[in-house]
């Protein structure tokens, strides 16, 4: 089971550095932690939007949280953070992003963009 308090402390304090608002509406908050065995993505929609001092001014009305455990069991971490930048910055992904209803939808989304990645990167 995952000390949820403990991964809360280690997601502000990361936010404390520095806020994690891409722009265009998204934010990605996110920490590594010894408390989590695995990397994991989660997704959040916020009703209202939260003013979130995003660099654009939007408000974040989606939130794509990610954590991951130091060493090698986390090593997809920052492949994974920087393919979510990358799509936040392409227009027909994130318009497609934004548009997502279902779990089910975002799942498959989610995979593949992030898919080609990972891949990339465990072949460097």
């Amino acid at each position: 089971m995952i000390d949820a308090r403990a991964l809360l402390e280690a997601l502000v304090e990361r936010e404390s550095s520095g806020n994690t608002a891409v722009g265009f509406g998204l934010g990605v908050p996110h920490a590594r932690s010894a408390v989590v065995a695995t990397t994991a993505v989660a997704c959040a929609r916020l009703r209202p939007p939260l003013d979130y001092g995003a660099p654009d001014g939007t408000p974040v009305g989606l939130v794509l949280l990610a954590v991951a455990p130091y060493g090698v069991t986390g090593a997809l971490f920052m492949p994974i953070l920087d393919s979510i930048v990358a799509l936040a910055r392409d227009e027909p992904s994130r318009r497609r992003l934004l548009g997502i209803s279902t779990f089910q939808e975002f799942g498959a989304f989610l995979v593949g963009i992030l898919k080609p990645f990972v891949v990339e990167a465990l072949s460097l």
